[in-house]
């Protein structure tokens, strides 16, 4: 009879991650493990496993009377120990250093610590320092990690700038030379610990910092220049209608004025205004930093006056008539020559030639306006009936006299109707010749084509004697 083949596996104790266990098998001659994955060798009794996972591995044990399989469940631990943070320390200080997740630690180096074996132990170190710490975990598991301990020499060198911003904008700080900072509280800012605040100050303003490292703090501050235009403009008026007047704006370096249309030169500070009427002008005043202001300022337009000199009218020449103006406010007539007032509103008119007399009334407001009024002189003429083109410088030439006359032309004709001269100049006379010869003695006859200057045309037919 032959013993039935009982092939066994020693059992096997928790392990951690990363940890190496010898297996036993036992109950035959030969052996062959699966999986194979993690084990140092399949084919022999006691192989050593270092498995990434818990897993449970099997053995097929082999004799003379066949074989058998048995198995043995591993079972695998994390252990979950760290070391903490790493810290600051200034120099000829210590700091408190730190691990957790274990039962038992152990630190190194160990010259900078009052107890290595400490879960939390002090290090005093010369200068930066990386401390290892070995982690045994209450599972028996063993931990390794590490961390630094920087060591600065000196208090912080705070660097905070200066900056100019327009009223109602907002500018970002900057402060380097620390590891921690801490701003006082001021008008205008709100994240107190930022090394770059922004801050929005309605007024010039310091603000002041604390920077600091493991050595000390340090203060510095910085000054925020908050620029704010004035802008101003003037006049606030009123003007007469059709005037213009000098508007000016101060404040700044650069200026834009609306409306531009009836402005002489809308990017000034001093423009030249001609409003069609009642106008509110607005001006942008900008400094060299690009904040801007505004003013206004409004023109008003008085009413516009109102006058009337009355209807032309003709006169003969040496007579008057009598000028009428119509309106309210005082009044003045021009040219004043041949009037018996020139400050009357009804003067007596008494010119010589055709007049035109210009009406100019000033209102309560000093506004002024004016009208016109021509008096028509009635036109006159003289025709002599000889003359002696002898060359004695006497009435050597025939010429006709007119006054207020626009438009004149003189003919002259021989007995026979011929024409034998022409002329549209009232100051040119007739020699008595005809194509270069002197005429004969003789009685010729003439017409005379006139417009008057007020409008009146006429025809007048004469006769001249030329003798010699």
């Amino acid at each position: 009879i032959v013993d039935p083949l009982d092939a066994s596996i020693d059992p096997v104790d928790t392990i951690c991650y990363g940890q190496q266990v010898q297996l036993h098998a036992h109950g035959g001659h030969a052996y062959a493990w699966f999986p194979a994955a993690g084990l140092s060798d399949t084919t022999i009794a006691d192989p050593f496993a270092t498995p990434d996972s818990s897993m449970t591995y099997y053995v097929v044990v082999i004799d003379s009377c066949g074989n058998d399989t048995a198995s043995v469940d591993l079972h695998l631990v994390n252990g979950s120990g760290q070391a903490g943070p790493d810290t600051l320390t200034c120099a000829g200080a210590s700091v408190p250093i730190t691990a957790t997740g274990g039962g038992t630690y152990q630190w190194s180096p160990s010259a900078s610590l009052d107890d290595p074996n400490a879960q939390t132990p002090n290090a005093s170190p010369p200068d930066t320092t990386t401390y290892h710490v070995v982690i045994t975990t209450p599972g028996g598991c063993i931990v390794l990690d590490s961390l630094i301990v920087n060591v600065q020499v000196d208090l912080p060198t705070p660097v905070v700038g200066d900056t100019i911003i327009c009223l109602g904008t907002s500018a970002q700080l900057h402060v380097i030379g620390g590891d921690h900072y801490a701003w006082q509280p001021a008008q205008g800012i709100t994240a107190l610990t930022s090394p770059d605040p922004t801050v929005t100050p309605t007024a010039d303003q310091y603000y002041t910092v604390l920077a600091s490292n493991s050595c000390g703090g340090v203060l510095d501050s910085a000054f925020v220049d908050v620029r704010q235009v004035i802008a101003e403009a003037w006049p606030d008026t009123i003007i007469c209608p059709g005037e213009s007047l000098t508007l000016f704006a101060s404040g700044g370096t650069t200026y834009s004025w609306s409306p531009a249309a009836s402005l002489s030169a809308a990017d000034s500070s001093i423009t030249q205004a001609t409003p069609p009427g009642a106008t509110t002008y607005h001006v942008l005043v900008s400094d060299p930093l690009g904040c801007t202001g505004s003013a206004t300022l409004l023109v008003q337009i008085h009413p516009q006056p109102y006058v009337d000199a009355g209807q032309n009218t003709g006169i003969d020449f040496g007579d008057h008539t009598q000028l009428v103006g119509y309106g309210i406010g005082s009044m003045v007539w021009s040219p004043a020559v041949s009037l018996s007032c020139d400050s009357c509103v009804a003067p007596v008119a008494t010119p010589e030639h055709t007049t035109t007399y210009t009406l100019e009334l000033t209102d309560a407001n000093g506004c002024k306006v004016t009208d016109i009024v021509t008096v028509f002189v009635n036109g006159t003429l003289y025709v002599p009936n000889t003359f002696t083109p002898d060359g004695d410088g006497i009435n050597d030439g025939f010429f006709a006299l007119a006054t207020e006359v626009k438009n004149y032309e003189l003919l002259v004709f021989n007995r026979w109707g011929e024409e034998i001269y022409d002329t549209d100049r009232i100051e040119r006379s007739w020699d008595g010749t005809y194509h270069g010869v002197q005429s004969p003695i003789d009685t010729y006859v003439w017409r005379i084509d006139l417009t008057e200057l007020n409008g009146k045309k006429r025809t007048v037919f004469g006769h001249v004697n030329l003798v010699r």
